[in-house]
């Protein structure tokens, strides 16, 4: 049996071409980094040079995250996403106008779609219109925290507390009252 001489790991990293030339040997490879890295991020306006990757990925899958600032608060609407076609890298690039036609296609079909249940799109942050609608589906009174509207607020619900206890006094007095004159009888 040949048996293959052993190896250091610095005459490997010094030269790796040594492993070409031998057999029946198992080379195991441990992944450096299995964590998630970002590797291509842009932004700004709608421009192809722009929002164009070119680079190379290695692997089989990839993931793609949108993430907004928050513009568009007035106008939800206008606010927009990505659409992204992915390649196998063996592959020749389409071309832009098979993109083109794609994408145009993608966006018809996608006009006349129908959800069988209306997605709900949450923000991740609460602004001034969220937290309003968020008080107005529950029937909460929207004020921003202040001193001034902190100490409003603590004094009616001390008044209103106060009204309650002198409307609870003034019921208990009156039923005492009508008992005494019902045991009198």
């Amino acid at each position: 049996e040949n048996r293959v001489p052993a190896l250091e790991e610095s005459s490997i990293m010094s030269n790796p071409n040594q492993l070409l030339s031998m057999t029946h040997i198992t080379l195991a490879f441990k992944q450096p980094d299995t964590g998630k890295a970002m590797k291509f991020s842009c932004g700004g306006p709608r421009d192809p040079k722009v929002w164009k990757c070119e680079e190379e990925f290695m692997g089989s899958s990839l993931d793609f995250t949108f993430v907004t600032d928050g513009d568009g608060t007035d106008e939800p609407d206008k606010r927009w996403g990505y659409w992204a076609l992915v390649y196998p890298g063996d592959r020749p690039a389409p071309s832009q106008e098979t993109v083109d036609d794609l994408a145009q296609k993608w966006s018809e079909v996608a006009e006349q779609a129908e959800f069988v249940k209306e997605p709900e799109v949450k923000r991740d942050g609460w602004d001034e219109a969220r937290l309003r609608a968020l008080c107005a589906k529950h029937g909460w009174e929207f004020e921003w925290m202040s001193e001034d509207g902190e100490r409003r607020r603590r004094i009616r619900d001390l008044s209103k507390s106060q009204t309650s206890r002198v409307t609870l006094e003034k019921a208990k007095e009156k039923y005492m009252k009508h008992a005494q004159t019902k045991v009198a009888r």
